[in-house]
């Protein structure tokens, strides 16, 4: 997961959460 953000993007808004979580326990939280 390179580009955390278009994935996010590709993502439901229901699911924006369950990314957001993946992105932290990569230490990719969008600034």
């Amino acid at each position: 997961l390179k580009d955390g953000g278009k994935l996010s993007l590709c993502h439901r808004p229901e699911r924006l959460a369950e990314v957001l979580a993946v992105l932290r326990a990569h230490r990719l939280e969008p600034k």
